[in-house]
C-alpha cells in the first residue's frame, strides 16, 4: 500500500517513516524462506545500521553459530534462491535471527519452528519467551509449547476471538 493510515491505541498514524516503523517489527510468515544473497545479508537485510556485535548476538541466540563456522566463507556464504542447499532447520533460524537482530518492540511469527527438531524448537521458544527481551510475541503454532511460556493465550475460531486467558 502506498496510501492510508494505520492506528495503535487508538492514535492514527498517517505519515510514517517505514524505515524507522520496520526497526521496530519482526516477522517470519509461513513458508517464508532466505533470499538469494549472502548469509550476512539475509540476517541484516543489508542494513548498514546493524552492526558486527548485532549480528553474532542474533546468530547465537537461534543456535546458528556452528553451522556458520562450519561454511569455508562463513556468513559470506551466498544462500541459493529459496535457500534451496540449506536444512530447512537452518533455513528457519535464518529467518528468526534476521526477526530479532534489530531487538524490535513486536515479533509476528507463523510457525516460526515448524520445520526444527523439538529440542532446538524449545530452546529457541525459551530465548523468545524470555522476560528479559524488549519485545512483544504474537505467534501461530501448532507446538504446544508455546502454551506453556506464553503469558496470554488467544484462540481465534471462524474468524472472531473465541477465547482469550491471561496467565
Amino acid at each position: 500500500p502506498t496510501t492510508g493510515s494505520f492506528s495503535i491505541n487508538d492514535d492514527t498514524y498517517r505519515k510514517v517513516d517505514i524505515n524507522q516503523f520496520r526497526l521496530h517489527i519482526g516477522t517470519i510468515l509461513h513458508d517464508e524462506t532466505p533470499f538469494e544473497g549472502t548469509i550476512l545479508e539475509n540476517i541484516t537485510f543489508k542494513n548498514a545500521h546493524v552492526s558486527d556485535e548485532q549480528v553474532k548476538w542474533a546468530i547465537d541466540s537461534v543456535g546458528l553459530g556452528s553451522f556458520i563456522k562450519s561454511l569455508p566463507e562463513g556468513l559470506d556464504t551466498m544462500i541459493y534462491p529459496e535457500g534451496r542447499q540449506l536444512s530447512s532447520s537452518n533455513a528457519q533460524k535464518i529467518l528468526l535471527a534476521r526477526s530479532i537482530v534489530t531487538q524490535p518492540k513486536i515479533l509476528f511469527y507463523e510457525d516460526p519452528l515448524d520445520k526444527m527438531d523439538d529440542d532446538a524448537a524449545l530452546k529457541i521458544i525459551d530465548f523468545l519467551t524470555d522476560s528479559k527481551h524488549p519485545w512483544t510475541l504474537i505467534v501461530t503454532s501448532k507446538n504446544p509449547y508455546w502454551k506453556q511460556k506464553c503469558n496470554r493465550i488467544i484462540q481465534i475460531t471462524e474468524g472472531k476471538i473465541s477465547n482469550d486467558i491471561t496467565q
